[in-house]
């Protein structure tokens, strides 16, 4: 009843309790009940590119790190002039020397942005284009790096995201993008991921 409302039965904690358990509830029972489709929706502009998908000059450095590595020069392979990273195995992963690597990146801030279950976006944190044995432009990589030892001390939100932006990238097979999407722990080095991904190709 409605004056069941105002006598405190409802209010705003009540009703932010209930919706972050039917998000939680949303997580644990639909994975993969979905699909994800092409829209016909208008190109916008993001953090990284223009809304006519050029890429961008410059970018805000806060939308791809917190923190700036001035110790070391940057890879001409990369896409900026400044290492930002937001965790010290982003730090490694930029640092690496990698002959494969043709250009990567971080992704910046809701430039890549997967909806998933809950509602939300989901964004991952690197972006490479790899070459294989023969030299040829062949393989785009996209890594989500997570600063833990092993998948157990993940957050279940954080493990089922990851598992929402593989579907995700699954699905983009469908409409003829190869895009690999990884995920890498702190005790995984970026070379040996992208070379576990040239040896499946």
């Amino acid at each position: 009843k409605l004056n069941k409302i105002n006598d405190g039965w409802l209010n705003n904690n009540t009703i932010t309790s209930f919706i972050s358990k039917f998000n939680d509830w949303k997580i644990q029972n639909l994975e993969k009940r979905f699909s994800y489709k092409k829209a016909n929706i208008e190109v916008k502009e993001t953090a990284l590119t223009n809304a006519d998908g050029s890429i961008k000059k410059e970018i805000v450095q806060g939308n791809v790190g917190t923190k700036i590595l001035n110790t070391h020069s940057v890879s001409p392979k990369y896409l900026y002039d400044t290492y930002t990273f937001d965790s010290d195995l982003e730090k490694e992963n930029m640092i690496a020397d990698i002959d494969e690597i043709i250009v990567y990146g971080k992704i910046p801030r809701r430039s890549l942005e997967i909806p998933v279950i809950d509602g939300g976006t989901y964004s991952p944190d690197f972006m490479y284009v790899v070459k294989d044995k023969q030299g040829n432009k062949t393989l785009n990589i996209i890594i989500e790096t997570k600063d833990v030892e092993n998948k157990t001390t993940l957050r279940d939100s954080e493990r089922k995201r990851i598992e929402n932006a593989k579907y995700f990238f699954e699905n983009l097979k469908i409409e003829g993008y190869n895009v690999k999407f990884r995920d890498q722990l702190s005790n995984q080095s970026i070379k040996n991921i992208i070379n576990e991904v040239l040896r499946t190709e």
